[in-house]
């Protein structure tokens, strides 16, 4: 509830008989036979609550092979929370000895009306064209909504605004406002990994707009005109060849590529393939 004693001494880290630990800091197998050995210890509670958060993070052989006994044993005095975001890290040993509870995505609209009370009660001078910027690069996220809100609100810009400028520069088959907003995120200190993504993500939501998918499956669109972009991008089969190079340049950034040249490639080559296809219709 947030307003009780207890629920308010949890979240100052104050409960006895609740402890926080987050592997992203400690992620050592001494960490956890440390935090182990303090679940067995007697305290004024009927059970103690240990949250291990970012568990993906862990050490992999002996870090997990630590809380193995522990989760088997019936006589634990403590019940272990893990936290993830990335389920698929942690080992399958693990995954079997515990419940597993996955939380949805916020939906924009629900997402929105929290952003519009922090709005009012932080008395936030920001638009609510730019609240759903910070929904779109959320991505369903409470925490990354508000890190992307947290970002434009210090900078008045976002990857979602500059994502915005290479949809229209593909639209005007001009490389150079490609290029160009690609430049201004650069030098307003976005992460282009970042901008790479949200572009991914705006060509696939105008790729289902494109194919007549209903609009609940299909999120935030990026822009107000979307038939008019989609007809000059020449439907399904220009925005799939954009996606297909934005695609190659986020694989190349993820094994370790420069972000900038790798997106500039990506979107270069998009545009000259895109050309091709409107030359080709001229014929």
């Amino acid at each position: 509830c947030n307003k009780c004693d207890v629920c308010l001494s949890i979240d100052k880290g104050t409960q006895i008989g609740v402890t926080y630990l987050s592997v992203a800091q400690k992620s050592g197998v001494d960490d956890i036979r440390e935090l182990v050995q303090q679940a067995r210890l007697s305290v004024p509670v009927k059970r103690q609550v240990i949250i291990i958060d970012e568990i993906h993070n862990l050490k992999q052989g002996k870090g997990f092979e630590a809380l193995l006994i522990p989760l088997e044993e019936k006589t634990m005095p403590a019940l272990f929370i893990f936290c993830t975001t990335e389920i698929e890290k942690v080992p399958e040993t693990i995954l079997s000895r515990v419940q597993s509870r996955k939380f949805s995505l916020v939906p924009n609209e629900q997402m929105f009306d929290y952003l519009q009370r922090i709005k009012k009660r932080e008395e936030l001078e920001i638009s609510d064209e730019a609240l759903q910027d910070a929904i779109r690069l959320g991505r369903g996220s409470v925490r990354d909504t508000l890190t992307a809100l947290e970002g434009i609100g210090e900078s008045g810009e976002s990857s979602a605004s500059y994502g915005d400028k290479i949809i229209n520069g593909f639209s005007n088959y001009s490389a150079s406002e490609i290029l160009s907003a690609l430049s201004e995120a650069a030098n307003s200190g976005v992460s282009l990994r970042d901008l790479g993504e949200q572009t991914f993500e705006d060509f696939r939501n105008l790729l289902l707009f494109a194919s007549k998918v209903e609009a609940e499956l299909i999120g935030n669109l990026p822009i107000e005109n979307p038939t008019e972009v989609v007809k000059k991008l020449y439907g399904i089969k220009g925005i799939t060849v954009i996606l297909e190079e934005v695609g190659n340049a986020l694989t190349q950034i993820i094994i370790g590529g420069d972000q900038r040249i790798c997106l500039e490639i990506g979107l270069v080559k998009a545009l000259s393939k895109l050309n091709r296809i409107k030359s080709a219709s001229l014929r």
